[in-house]
């Protein structure tokens, strides 16, 4: 009897325990020259009755039980001969049915070409280019509340009267985001690092830092600003990588970025936030649509003057996904939400804050206020969020176009008590200065 207690206590603390994903390999993508690398899928279909993420020999098995065939490993093998290519990594993915494979083409070899002759061959299940993505950077006690300028502008204090994102799980596929930071400590849900570069201090990285910091800060914890939605769960998924140590601006490929995402909707993300953009991805494409498809809220940022009319860019030109620009610096577009980038306090690595700028901080902002609105409304769906975003984004009462947190949760609940905003002026760069002379930035 007393043995069976003790197994069950053991089962019941591994339930409660937060997810731990085993290690897996992303490096060798990042260690070649990117424009000689191609993205081959095969099918791999299910087995009845099982279910899991995917697996690999090097250890991603999120549920255990989606296996690659022999056959499959075969037919890789058999490719790979047969077009002298050079198998670079790989990896199963459940929510597709299909083994991914990266390619690296000889010297004498052109991708177009080798592009066309994949896609004829039967074997293969689509082939594309592995493409490269860049970020977007360019009553509270909290002590730098005072410089917080989105705190006013999006209404913060008097929405999170109604709604602070408790319970709302926030997948942030980004770079690596210092999770000892106090404003984030003992705020993240689950870590992985789809990447895994040699050397690299993931928590040292400063563009998911901040894109973590202002949608999940904490509130009244007398540490430096106020998170959008500072209850919310962060799931901390590495897909990309700064461009040098300490920057802003960071890099992707389409092999990172969709083992994020699959690891994502497997921890059962109610929100996911891509502060990045980079060219259309087919691959990709499809696996932000099972996400949206599950009732994922995907919101992205977009480069400054893109219009949904205008190029196709991944993630925001896919139908359902929730485009953002930064509303200082980029003029209205058709179904684009506008929300503050320019300027935005936020974390940085070692206990530190600086201000950052772009559409990956507007994104960041709308993910926050998705998880306010979700907290009353686990339901919402995209179809709902974008035009409820776009009218309080459109109807602030001022001159700037702007977007109000506490408006579209007014609407959303039918309420009434969100103030006129008021203007504010920006921070000037005496503050700026200050701040940064105070966290030795």
């Amino acid at each position: 009897m007393k043995a069976a207690l003790v197994l069950f206590a053991l089962l019941w603390l591994a339930g409660c325990a937060t997810p731990q994903l085993p290690a897996s390999a992303g490096a060798p993508t990042l260690a070649q020259n990117a424009e000689r690398l191609l993205i081959v899928t095969l099918r791999n279909p299910l087995a009845p009755g099982l279910r899991g993420g995917g697996s690999t020999w090097r250890g991603w098995d999120w549920g255990g039980q989606y296996q690659l065939t022999g056959s499959v490993e075969r037919m890789a093998s058999e490719l790979a001969k047969t077009y002298a290519l050079s198998t670079v990594d790989a990896w199963p993915i459940r929510v597709l049915d299909v083994h991914c494979v990266v390619f690296a083409l000889n010297p004498l070899q052109s991708r177009e070409a080798m592009l066309q002759k994949l896609r004829a061959d039967p074997r293969v299940e689509s082939a594309q280019p592995l493409h490269q993505f860049r970020s977007l950077a360019a009553g509270y006690d909290d002590s730098q509340r005072d410089l917080q300028t989105s705190l006013e502008a999006m209404q913060l204090e008097a929405a999170h009267r109604w709604s602070q994102g408790r319970g709302v799980r926030v997948a942030v596929i980004d770079t690596g985001v210092d999770v000892e930071h106090p404003e984030l400590k003992g705020r993240i849900k689950a870590e992985h690092d789809f990447v895994l570069q040699p050397g690299a201090v993931p928590h040292r990285e400063r563009h998911g830092t901040a894109v973590a910091g202002i949608i999940g800060a904490r509130a009244n914890n007398r540490e430096g600003i106020v998170g959008v939605a500072p209850a919310a769960d962060l799931l901390v998924l590495k897909a990309c990588w700064p461009l040098s140590p300490g920057a802003a601006e960071a890099t992707c490929n389409s092999f990172t970025l969709a083992r994020a995402l699959a690891a994502a909707i497997d921890l059962n993300a109610d929100i996911l936030n891509l502060s990045l953009a980079g060219p259309a991805d087919p691959l990709l494409s499809r696996m932000v649509q099972v996400a949206i498809a599950r009732g994922i809220l995907v919101v992205a940022a977009v480069p400054q003057a893109w219009t949904r009319s205008g190029q196709s860019i991944f993630p925001a030109s896919v139908p359902g996904v929730i485009a953002v620009h930064a509303s200082e610096t980029t003029r209205a577009s058709l179904g684009v939400v506008p929300a503050p980038g320019q300027h935005v306090l936020a974390p940085a690595p070692g206990a530190t804050y600086d201000f950052q700028s772009g559409s990956s901080m507007a994104a960041a902002h709308v993910s926050g206020v998705a998880a306010l609105l979700r907290e009353q409304r686990p339901r919402l769906s995209p179809a709902e969020l974008e035009p409820l975003l776009m009218e309080v984004a459109t109807n602030t009462g001022t001159n700037q176009q702007g977007l109000s947190a506490c408006r579209a949760l007014a609407r959303l609940l039918r309420r009434e008590g969100c103030a006129d905003l008021g203007a504010r002026q920006p921070v000037d760069a005496k503050q700026a200065r200050g701040v940064r002379d105070k966290t030795g930035n």
